[in-house]
């Protein structure tokens, strides 16, 4: 579960969830969907419980329930930080558009911790040495020094960008939407600015 807090303040639904999950875990969606259901009626503004609903209905092949319950998840958290609208669009419930920032913020500030280790060292990302090695190539070729007055690393991240390129830019400025990845760059003391905000908002001021 994303952005909401899997306890409801309730007790009773709590622990309703808690052994939904392990029936999740066994591949029991049937009494999964039904201690979901109990732990909902006992906490009838739990978010959590409500994805999980959706997303076990779906499993099951429960069209219309699991569009009701994402539903639901929407109308309680407009921000739609678990990102119940994606799961909408799949279903057809409703039209394709664009990922919800909560949602985004959301998922990265959770995977900050771990995103500098799950791209190098599980996905071999080498997406920012290779970018300085091809406008090595490009200033070779003009005959100009490889050394810039400003970089604005957009969509910085944990500053893997930040940290190939801060050696040839005399001032570098980051801007993530996740405060938690912005956190993770800010303690590596690489960026001579940091925000975290928007980016097309962070264009316009």
């Amino acid at each position: 579960m994303l952005g909401l807090s899997q306890s409801s303040g309730d007790l009773i639904a709590d622990r309703r969830y808690a052994i939904a999950q392990d029936f999740l875990a066994r591949g029991d969606l049937p009494a999964a969907a039904d201690l979901l259901t109990q732990a909902i009626e006992a906490a009838p503004q739990f978010g959590s419980a409500w994805f999980c609903l959706g997303e076990t209905r779906e499993k099951l092949g429960e069209r219309s329930a699991a569009v009701a319950a994402f539903q639901q998840v929407c109308a309680l958290d407009p921000e739609d930080r678990l990102g119940a609208g994606l799961h909408l669009v799949r279903l057809g419930a409703l039209p394709a558009g664009d990922m919800p920032a909560a949602y985004v913020r959301s998922l990265f500030d959770q995977y900050a911790t771990r995103f500098d280790t799950a791209l190098t060292e599980g996905l071999a990302y080498r997406g920012p040495a290779l970018l300085r090695d091809t406008i090595a190539q490009v200033c070779a070729a003009a005959r100009r020094p490889m050394r810039f007055p400003d970089m604005l690393d957009l969509g910085c991240g944990t500053g893997l960008a930040g940290a190939t390129f801060r050696s040839i830019v005399n001032r570098l400025t980051g801007v993530d939407l996740s405060a938690g990845m912005v956190a993770v760059a800010a303690a590596k003391n690489i960026y001579d600015r940091l925000e975290t905000g928007d980016l097309l908002q962070f264009l316009k001021a």
